[in-house]
């Protein structure tokens, strides 16, 4: 996976991966914001799951429904074995759309 990664990409992964060991793999929803270090200085990034983990995720469930004879329920299993713990937790804390926010304090609200 990060043999195509640029090092500034390799930063970020790694700095990722080190704050899920530190929060026990739980994501909270809120935005943490880090310095990383790189060559042309700090950079300043918004800790937030990097594309490559939702890109490798979907790759292993199609290679799960796949390999199962496109058996959905074998394929669910196999989802909610390895993921059980996030979803529930993201199902008691759902993180809250930016833009329903404002409309909840103002329906009027009008967006440019």
């Amino acid at each position: 996976m990060q043999q195509k990664l640029t090092s500034s990409q390799e930063t970020i992964l790694q700095a990722f991966v080190d704050q899920q060991i530190e929060n026990r793999h739980i994501f909270s929803h809120q935005k943490d914001v880090r310095m990383i270090p790189s060559p042309k200085g700090n950079l300043q990034w918004e800790m937030d799951y990097p594309k490559v983990f939702a890109d490798l995720f979907e790759a292993i469930l199609g290679a799960v429904y796949k390999d199962s004879g496109k058996d959905l329920e074998n394929t669910r299993k196999v989802v909610l074995d390895a993921m059980e713990e996030t979803i529930s937790n993201f199902l008691q804390n759902t993180p809250i759309c930016p833009l329903k926010r404002v409309t909840d304090i103002n329906p009027q609200a009008v967006f440019r």
